[in-house]
């Protein structure tokens, strides 16, 4: 019979590597009592088995400023009817959604539990259209992505976190010679994708990602990373043509600016655009009066990491983007 609290999406799972050998995998709806405590599971680093994560801890409401709202969200009740590992998804426009994994270290070991609990949060994906889930994961992390591969997850990548202080230094580089820039604006939309899909081309960044995805849905995914300013993007034009691309969005928990994606078509590389452009984000910072600049990239883009150096980039973090598709879209 089903666990307290479960609801008409409750599903049991038969399960013989644990000792409880049951446990009930469970879709909470928006107005679940258990919510808020789920998702602050799936939001924590995995519990070990002397401390599981508290059920009595009060959790942040659901909704409130201190964590995004996570649907799907889905759990693991054991005996009894305790959650012990949650797994929940941020969608955004463009079709993708950022996954989040947390609870029992224990549970999330478990190949068997974390595979239906990975596998009941991508069903419910892809019935809302999404195409990509990935979760990025601590670079040092043994549990959690094990429960992702479990999930049929891939790890494609190392993301490099870097951050510079823009007062630290004045931009000397000059404009690219007979290359003019435009704002974003939606009569520009065209200009933006066909500059972000000649940036793909031969790209060291992430390239696994590249033909996952439509260009027009990755575009409207970072329109939706942090705070949008159509002022912050940036289109580089050669003759009317896009030949680079600049997008810069406001940071939600800090004054400060992140670089979503800068990129410079194939043909045109290696002749200063991507320094130019990358003196436009510093600049853009010092005018609103926000000293730090934020951005991820591909650790293995040696190419890119060289150019962030000579701007006084400096590495904060690492983390592993793991992804899984849905091959049926």
């Amino acid at each position: 019979m089903p666990y307290p609290n479960s609801s008409a999406s409750s599903r049991w799972v038969d399960v013989f590597t644990r000792p409880m050998h049951e446990y009930l995998i469970e879709t909470l709806p928006l107005d679940h009592p258990d919510r808020g405590f789920a998702m602050y599971m799936a939001l924590s680093p995995p519990a070990g088995d002397d401390q599981p994560v508290p059920c009595c801890k009060p959790p942040p409401d659901n909704g409130s400023a201190a964590l995004p709202l996570l649907d799907p969200l889905v759990v693991a009740r054991g005996q009894p009817g305790r959650i012990i590992a949650a797994c929940a998804a941020v969608v955004s426009p463009g079709r993708a959604a950022m996954v989040f994994c947390g609870g029992d270290r224990s549970a999330l070991l478990d190949s068997t539990l974390a595979g239906n609990l990975c596998g009941e949060l991508q069903r419910l994906s892809w019935a809302r259209g999404v195409v990509l889930l990935q979760s990025n994961t601590a670079h040092d992390d043994t549990v959690v992505p094990v429960a992702l591969e479990a999930g049929g997850f891939s790890a494609i990548a190392r993301l490099a976190y870097l951050e510079c202080d823009v007062f630290d230094r004045k931009p000397v580089f000059r404009r690219a010679r007979g290359v003019t820039c435009e704002t974003y604006s939606p009569e520009r939309d065209r200009d933006f994708v066909e500059a972000l899909r000649g940036t793909y081309r031969a790209s060291l960044d992430c390239p696994a990602l590249i033909d996952l995805r439509d260009v027009g849905d990755a575009l409207l995914g970072h329109r939706y990373t942090g705070v949008h300013d159509p002022e912050t993007w940036f289109v580089a034009l050669r003759d009317k043509r896009p030949v680079g691309v600049l997008l810069v969005s406001g940071v939600v928990a800090r004054p400060c600016l992140e670089i979503v994606y800068v990129g410079v078509v194939e043909g045109e590389r290696g002749r200063g655009l991507g320094d130019w452009l990358m003196a436009l984000a510093v600049e853009t910072g010092r005018k609103r009066g926000l000293r730090h600049l934020l951005l991820a990239v591909d650790e293995k883009n040696h190419f890119a990491r060289s150019m962030y150096d000579r701007w006084g980039f400096a590495e904060t973090a690492r983390r592993d983007v793991w992804i899984v598709t849905n091959r049926s879209a």
